[in-house]
């Protein structure tokens, strides 16, 4: 059974999960804000906990209701409340792309927490990629435990499949799965 939604065939189970999907995309728009301090404040060894959001040029702090990821921005004009200074179009662009990754690891994964494992890596890639080199060594230490944390699943999704199929008791079922796991990575 399918539904048409906005000139796209969505199975129905996807069309009824909406709220869903409208949950995933905002938090991972909030994410992406995060994303923006740590883009914005780690290449100047500035904390990204304290102060909390503040106008770059006139230091004013951001009240919470124009600190809404996407909305704010569209809201304000673009333009710092205080001192009317441009605010980057950086800045709901990577909430909109942080957001959309949630969407597309949840479509993908479904309501996992391989779909969780699959937006912070994808995530973590997000902010590399937007960051000046001299911060580069932190964020490769992100991303090697991003990949860690996503072969672990990988790992573990497989060694419950075996089970599942064969009736492999769970010691066997996990020296396997390493075994074939590995072997790529120490060849």
């Amino acid at each position: 059974m399918t539904q048409v939604i906005s000139g796209m065939l969505l199975p129905a189970a996807a069309a009824a999960d909406w709220p869903l999907f409208a949950l995933a995309f905002t938090v991972g728009a909030c994410i992406g804000s995060f994303l923006n301090v740590c883009i914005h404040r780690l290449p100047a060894d500035e904390s990204i906990v304290r102060p909390g959001s503040h106008c770059p040029r006139c230091s004013t702090p951001i009240a919470w209701y124009d600190n809404l990821p996407l909305v704010s921005w569209a809201w304000l004009g673009a333009r710092c409340r205080a001192c009317q200074a441009r605010i980057p179009a950086r800045y709901p662009l990577v909430e909109g792309a942080t957001g959309a990754l949630a969407l597309l690891a949840l479509a993908r994964f479904g309501a996992t927490p391989a779909a969780a494992v699959a937006f912070a890596f994808s995530a973590a890639l997000l902010l590399i990629t937007r960051t000046p080199l001299n911060v580069a060594s932190f964020m490769g230490l992100i991303l090697l435990v991003g990949l860690i944390v996503k072969n672990g699943i990988i790992l573990l999704d497989f060694t419950r499949l075996r089970m599942r199929a064969e009736g492999v008791p769970l010691e066997i079922a996990i020296r396997e799965a390493a075994r074939v796991r590995l072997r790529p990575i120490l060849m």
